[in-house]
């Protein structure tokens, strides 16, 4: 399954746009979209030069699409679009740990609904909850309820 415009919004609306590389509340070297790598596989760093809002929204859609064709490879039960982007949106702000996550597990056992609530437990930075990712997850949770 690919990504689809409802996730390419989510995600650019949820991580904001920033020109300059920025360190996220994670600590990672950070740019455009939400962005910790470029087209060419290297890593952000702090000293990098500015990107242009049309690069950072084609940086963030090449990676999007590089999740979702991973996570297409995780996901053994049919899902919606609006499913598949909830999800998506998540591993986009969290990574790869959830390909192999609670969520993932409940809704490959056909616990849509478990796998629903588990939105909420992604809500934290550094052991604090974040009031934006508590937002973000909220959103992603209706996304993911959506038929």
């Amino acid at each position: 399954m690919n990504a689809s415009k409802n996730a390419f919004d989510l995600i650019a609306k949820y991580e904001g746009f920033r020109a300059k590389p920025y360190k996220c509340p994670a600590g990672v070297p950070t740019i455009g979209y939400g962005s910790t790598f470029y087209r060419d596989g290297s890593r952000v760093k702090i000293s990098d030069p500015e990107i242009s809002e049309k690069e950072a929204y084609k940086l963030m859609m090449l990676t999007a699409n590089r999740f979702a064709t991973r996570l297409s490879s995780f996901i053994r039960v049919p899902v919606t679009q609006n499913q598949f982007d909830a999800i998506l949106s998540l591993v986009y702000n969290a990574g790869a740990i959830i390909y192999k996550s609670t969520l993932i597990r409940k809704l490959n056992s056909g616990n849509y609904a478990g796998a629903a609530n588990e939105f909420s437990k992604w809500t934290h930075v550094n052991g604090k909850v974040d009031p934006g990712l508590v937002s973000r997850r909220a959103r992603e949770r209706a996304l993911f309820m959506t038929e």
